[in-house]
């Protein structure tokens, strides 16, 4: 609905302006993130975190707006979820990888059978990126769990930074 009230009202300018407003959303949470790493110092702790109501509130705010964002552009699982629990609470990256994976298949399903039922789905490319995404998955998760966690956090910050920087058209 918001997508086809968005293209009434911006016509084939829709996409580009989408486009825009992901990259500098994009921008903002990795200043947002190297900032905490860099200059706050604040890393994840690997002991057992328990929610507190704050928390489930603050994580069931998060699930919604990142929903809406993964339901109307398909950013959010890896990018915003996997962003907003780093910098929300204080988990590792690799327990973040590893949640964010989880969740991320829970939402593969109901987002997936919404658009197999608005018929937007291209099944032979779906075949060849899940293909591809297999051996990237497993060396990836291979990675995570060995690589200090301030290099893990620097580096989600600076590819984050430099994507939203290339969507808005800085280069």
């Amino acid at each position: 609905m918001l997508v086809e009230a968005l293209q009434r009202r911006h016509g084939d300018d829709v996409d580009d302006v989408a486009t825009i407003v992901l990259g500098a959303a994009l921008v903002l949470a990795a200043v947002g993130l190297l900032a905490k790493t860099l200059i706050l110092g604040q890393t994840g702790s690997d002991r057992p975190y328990v929610l507190a109501r704050r928390d489930r509130v603050l994580a069931v705010s998060i699930g919604l707006v990142g929903g809406f964002l993964l339901g109307l552009t398909s950013v959010g699982s890896g990018t915003f979820f996997g962003l907003m629990l780093i910098m929300m609470f204080p988990l590792t990256a690799a327990k973040v990888v590893g949640t964010d994976i989880f969740h991320a298949a829970l939402l593969l399903w109901a987002a997936g059978m919404a658009h197999v039922v608005r018929g937007n789905v291209d099944f032979v490319a779906t075949g060849w990126l899940a293909l591809g995404s297999i051996p990237g998955i497993l060396a990836g998760s291979q990675l995570t769990v060995r690589l200090p966690e301030t290099a893990i956090r620097l580096a989600l910050g600076i590819v984050l930074f430099v994507s939203g920087l290339k969507l808005v058209g800085v280069f």
